[in-house]
């Protein structure tokens, strides 16, 4: 078995990788996390980056348990920030609270229990960054990208 699972046959076909990352950003900008990105997903795959994302940190019990800093959680996300460390060829941050305040009254009081918002924010930004793909697809005039990995 190769060790990129194969995808080298689909690259040398023309097609790429597409990376997209979606959802509430914690521990992107974290040295060790970034070195990861970079050796297991960036290198080997030579990945198009696509990216929607809220436009502030989250925080997880695993971010705290694994020992990340979470004193950043809430602050803004920076576009310069993420396009620095993703270099995406399409690139969507949404405000939360605007995003919140545009949708219907039945849809805020089922996001209030919060396993139906996990799912609907989720849902969002995992159709805004299929979207962003398919843009670019266009862009090129070919649909190139053969797996999408999505990533959260």
């Amino acid at each position: 078995m190769e060790g990129n699972f194969g995808w080298n046959k689909q690259i040398e076909f023309g097609m790429k990788i597409a990376l997209c990352v979606y959802g509430e950003l914690r521990t992107f900008d974290h040295p060790r996390l970034r070195e990861l990105w970079n050796k297991n997903l960036v290198e080997p795959l030579n990945p198009d980056v696509f990216v929607s994302v809220w436009d502030h940190r989250g925080c997880s019990n695993y971010s705290r348990i694994a020992g990340y800093d979470t004193s950043k959680a809430g602050e803004r996300i920076s576009k310069a920030r993420v396009e620095e460390i993703y270099k995406p060829k399409g690139i969507e941050i949404h405000n939360y609270d605007k995003w919140f305040g545009s949708i219907s009254e039945i849809r805020r009081k089922s996001i209030q229990s919060i396993f139906v918002a996990s799912s609907i924010c989720e849902y969002f930004n995992l159709q805004t960054v299929i979207r962003l793909k398919a843009e670019q697809e266009k862009i090129t005039g070919t649909a190139r990208y053969f797996f999408p990995i999505l990533s959260v």
